[in-house]
């Protein structure tokens, strides 16, 4: 069965090289700088529940996990950031988030993402609800 999933990058930081390794792995990765227009995509792009993992920098986390921790469309929301000590224990009260999602290294992110791809399954017949489909084997 193929899994057809989303990835999103928000940030404020447009230097950040983050996006590009990710595009390694996530080819048609919908980046964005701009958490209203995140939130607008998320909610375009698919109405299958856990079909968009979010991965946010540590400047929009907070804000980002508080206006859509509830965001049906979501499976996960991972926090990348400089210094994980300051979200853990934060990170912890979101069902989406968790203390397991808040990373600084970015080997430790992409092998997180590249993992949750691989294990995460959506009916292929749901595939029409995508308008932008990418699919992960």
């Amino acid at each position: 069965m193929a899994s057809l999933m989303r990835v999103l990058w928000l940030s404020s930081d447009a230097t950040s090289n983050m996006p590009k390794q990710l595009r390694k792995i996530i080819p048609d990765l919908g980046t964005h700088s701009n958490l209203d227009d995140c939130v607008d995509t998320i909610c375009s792009i698919s109405s299958i529940p856990n079909s968009i993992i979010l991965v946010v920098s540590s400047s929009f986390s907070k804000q980002t996990a508080e206006l859509i921790d509830y965001l049906r469309q979501l499976r996960a929301i991972y926090i990348y950031c400089c210094d994980t000590s300051e979200y853990v224990t934060w990170a912890a009260q979101y069902s989406k988030i968790g203390f397991d999602r808040v990373l600084n290294q970015e080997k430790d992110l992409i092998m997180r993402l590249t993992s949750e791809l691989q294990e995460t399954t959506i009916p292929v017949k749901d595939a029409k609800y995508f308008s932008h489909q990418s699919v992960i084997c």
